[in-house]
């Protein structure tokens, strides 16, 4: 994958969202700042949406189902 360069987002920076930009090689973040003018394979314009990084969603239910189809209790399951 090239070069991916996201404009304009709200970029959470671990503390705070701040309007930005991000750099990509395709596989890492190579730089964050308030503009970034460089060439990339792909440019997106994220004005008006959040930047983040990808989440995990680790929510679930179990209500309903026996534990033995897991082969866990339905409590551990959570960890």
């Amino acid at each position: 994958m090239g070069k991916i360069l996201i404009k304009n987002g709200r970029v959470w920076i671990g503390e705070k969202f701040s309007i930005g930009d991000v750099l990509t090689d395709g596989r890492n973040i190579v730089k964050i700042a308030s503009n970034i003018d460089a060439q990339a394979d792909f440019i997106f314009d994220a004005m008006g949406k959040i930047v983040s990084p990808g989440l995990v969603d680790l929510h679930v239910h179990l209500k309903g189902l026996a534990s033995e189809e897991f082969a866990m209790h339905t409590e551990m399951s959570c960890f």
